[in-house]
């Protein structure tokens, strides 16, 4: 009887994928979904698991996890990102979890590394994620980073925030990761929020004095500065694209425009003609 699942999303993972899968051993089974990676990363999951499927490409994991979550035949689910790791005291704090089965639910802390360094502030640590929880309580959501909820009746446990009892998650490697990131995440964002001006103009401002000040990004020195002064580009990216998205017409409707615009220049040097 298959007890923990374990789900792994993937595209194009193959730096990443053998690390997380050699950590995720102690599971009953391991599930991918991969949306047609173009290097090898299949290849080296079928080392592991021959239970791999196929999910379209949506630039961005919930769709993929939701199908994985339905493959899923264990009664827990283990669910981790392929640039992610499950040290060896958390794998046993996780198995004990369901051994004991007194809670629904168990949040894990998350150490973020981003351009080489662990970044245990600005809002980074500790980070908590719905690690393993039972099949039969997850409501997942297909909205980009809304991972996971559970209803109200729901018992949750938090692991302690220590080093040891975190997962290993490799985020951003460097800049150009950040950015190409970010312009793909924050164009899904537009077309799924809904813009409001205001938000335009405070939430980029109260995302980096949150990340700041409040969580003491200013503790990383320049890689904190930097870090803070992303995410709340990012924030206003997200609601720009929405603006454009949503007052413009977005690209179609530009497109239309220079069209006519052509069309009207081309049409005049025929009269001249």
């Amino acid at each position: 009887m298959v007890q923990i699942s374990a789900t792994v999303v993937t595209l194009n993972e193959e730096e990443n994928i053998r690390n997380c899968l050699e950590t995720l051993t102690w599971c009953d089974e391991i599930i991918i979904v991969d949306s047609h990676s173009d290097d090898n990363t299949v290849e080296i999951a079928r080392e592991y698991t021959d239970k791999i499927f196929t999910y379209e490409r949506t630039g961005y994991s919930e769709p993929a996890r939701e199908k994985a979550l339905e493959e899923a035949s264990g009664e827990w689910i283990c669910m981790i990102d392929a640039d992610e790791m499950i040290p060896p005291h958390l794998a046993d704090k996780l198995k004990q979890e369901v051994e004991d089965s007194k809670v629904d639910v168990v949040h894990a802390p998350r150490k973020n590394y981003i351009m080489g360094e662990w970044i245990d502030c600005a809002g980074w640590w500790p980070g908590y994620r719905s690690v393993l929880y039972k099949k039969s309580k997850a409501e997942l959501s297909t909205q980009i980073h809304q991972f996971i909820s559970f209803p109200e009746s729901t018992t949750e446990k938090y692991i302690s925030p220590k080093e040891r009892n975190a997962i290993i998650h490799f985020n951003y490697t460097d800049i150009s990761d950040f950015i190409n990131r970010t312009n793909r995440y924050t164009t899904i964002e537009s077309e799924q929020n809904e813009f409001r001006y205001y938000k335009l103009f405070l939430s980029p401002i109260f995302e980096f004095g949150y990340r700041f000040i409040i969580k003491s990004g200013y503790k990383k020195g320049f890689i904190g500065l930097y870090l803070c002064i992303f995410m709340s580009w990012y924030r206003f990216l997200a609601l720009a694209k929405t603006w454009e998205q949503q007052k413009l017409g977005g690209e179609e409707n530009m497109k239309r425009k220079y069209e006519k615009i052509c069309n009207e220049i081309r049409s005049k040097n025929k009269d001249r003609i």
